[in-house]
């Protein structure tokens, strides 16, 4: 067998081989292409749904600093209603206590 038979096939396989090789690492590289736009429209959507995060809580805070003010005037009428009330029931006792004797 003569060389040059030798190395243009040798150089033949080489090149197939490179293309072979070439090829899988463009179809790796679009699918790798392909995650990223995924992961990118991912992290987009994450960062949209903690900002509407973000207000739903500020707003329930608001929220709940209004309600707990209302609710707190409720207390303390409810505590002046019972003050006064406790009051009247003292006099009340007093006068039974003095009709008994």
């Amino acid at each position: 067998m003569d060389y040059p038979l030798v190395l243009s096939i040798a150089g033949f396989i080489i090149v197939t081989c490179f293309a072979i090789i070439g090829f899988l690492l463009k179809n790796n590289t679009r699918k790798n292409e392909h995650d990223l736009e995924g992961l990118i429209l991912i992290t987009q959507n994450l960062k949209e749904t903690s900002i509407e995060l973000r207000s739903s809580i500020q707003y329930i805070q608001s929220n709940c600093a209004e309600k707990h003010a209302l609710i707190d005037k409720r207390i303390n009428d409810h505590s002046g209603t019972l003050k006064i009330h406790s009051s009247k029931i003292a006099v009340i006792n007093s006068k039974l206590k003095i009709k008994e004797l």
